[in-house]
């Protein structure tokens, strides 16, 4: 146990907040969010749960959240703002500077990256300009995806550079941010949270690239946390 753990809600806020983002969105809410309990087997958060409060819940934390520029990255930048924790918000959309303008406003404290996350150099700088801007980081909320993976299309039709794009480039900015966030969090310890929709258990037919991504998400989650348990990362 370490004494920065942060409380068991954490996950159950940001579970919260994405899926009333999904539902204003008129889509479906279920979605998985893998973390890691103390002994290190993985379990998935189900959808549906009591709304925690959020008042002071992160209050003093700091959050990186990547895709917060726009779609359910941003509603979960204000979710967790309003918990009190203040914000970084990374990301390409170059949207980012505007939302963490937009949380200021709200009393918030707050930081905009723009930043290409594909690569994990430009990763680690975002992830420590976060840092040097904010504090020592605490929670890592990875909800960046390129809006194009979320385009249907049919899998006879799908060539390697719409693969490319829509599922190994999902896995990429992933790999690349994982290492930065360990970073961060080795030495004080934190959470790090990868929102995946539920396509991740069921497969979608028009979505193949991407369900295949988010599928390897979860295993990525699950195998981090296996290996991070050790320095207080859930």
């Amino acid at each position: 146990r370490h004494d920065h753990d942060l409380p068991g809600e954490t996950e159950r806020f940001v579970e919260h907040v994405a899926s009333a983002s999904f539902l204003e969105r008129g889509m479906d809410p279920g979605h998985s969010i893998p973390r890691r309990p103390a002994r290190g087997r993985m379990v998935t958060i189900p959808a549906a749960m009591p709304t925690p409060g959020a008042g002071d819940l992160l209050a003093g934390r700091v959050a990186i959240v990547t895709g917060g520029g726009s779609g359910l990255g941003r509603d979960l930048a204000f979710g967790l703002a309003d918990a009190g924790a203040a914000i970084a918000v990374v990301g390409p959309s170059g949207a980012e500077a505007t939302v963490a303008a937009a949380l200021e406003a709200e009393g918030g404290r707050a930081v905009g990256i723009e930043a290409d996350l594909a690569e994990p150099q430009r990763a680690r700088s975002a992830f420590v300009d976060a840092a040097a801007a904010l504090g020592p980081i605490d929670v890592v909320v990875h909800a960046l995806v390129d809006p194009a993976a979320l385009v249907p299309a049919a899998l006879a039709d799908t060539d390697g550079a719409t693969w490319d794009r829509r599922c190994e480039a999902v896995l990429r900015a992933a790999l690349a941010c994982m290492p930065a966030a360990f970073e961060c969090l080795a030495g004080r310890g934190g959470r790090v949270v990868l929102v995946t929709p539920t396509v991740a258990l069921t497969g979608a037919a028009g979505l193949v690239p991407y369900a295949t991504a988010a599928e390897a998400l979860r295993a990525l989650g699950k195998s981090a946390a296996r290996q991070w348990g050790e320095y207080g990362i859930a």
